[in-house]
């Protein structure tokens, strides 16, 4: 059977299963030329493993409305639903949650989502500037500085370059995040 094109992963057709997805769904489900893991994947009922969920808002008809996405960036999932729908107007697109935002942070720091949402379940934090993350280290920065001879601004600066255990600078959407991991 010969499946057409999949945006969701990418694949053209194929004789054997017509996208990798139709392994997972092998039933066919084929609504406007468009494979059962994209509509699958719109309905909510599966979650790519490296895709971020977002929060959209868009206006159909001249009513809001709002919805779940799954796509690898902001870009990713409006491309996604121009493609699928006409005649919307995209309002915004936003992390689900705070939870989301971070597992984003970890995976541009090279993790894959399942490995982000174990860091973040063993208690890895990520902290959206560098005073929130000092902040956080309260009096023990006293001491770090000391331990390494340096003031706030070298301190940072041994941060950026990757100088401290377990400790990541992360440039993700024109920020930078502070990851402090726990193995």
């Amino acid at each position: 059977m010969k499946y057409k094109y999949c945006w969701n992963c990418d694949n053209l057709d194929s004789n054997q299963y017509g996208c990798y997805c139709m392994i997972l769904h092998p039933e066919p489900i084929i609504e406007n030329g468009i494979c059962n893991c994209f509509i699958a994947n719109k309905k909510g009922w599966i979650k790519i493993m490296n895709e971020i969920k977002f929060k959209v808002v868009y206006k159909e008809n001249g009513e809001t409305k709002e919805t779940v996405d799954w796509g690898r960036n902001r870009e990713h999932v409006v491309d996604l639903i121009k493609d699928t729908e006409e005649d919307i107007e995209i309002v915004s697109v936003d992390f689900a949650d705070d939870n989301e935002k971070e597992i984003a942070v970890l995976m541009e720091d090279r993790c894959t989502r399942k490995e982000a949402e174990r860091y973040l379940k063993d208690g890895t934090v990520v902290y959206e500037s560098f005073e929130d993350w000092i902040d956080n280290l309260g009096d023990l920065i006293k001491e770090i500085l000391e331990e390494y001879n340096v003031d706030i601004d070298g301190y940072k600066q041994l941060a950026r370059e990757g100088g401290l255990a377990d400790t990541s600078v992360v440039m993700f959407e024109g920020n930078e995040y502070i990851v402090d991991y726990v193995n």
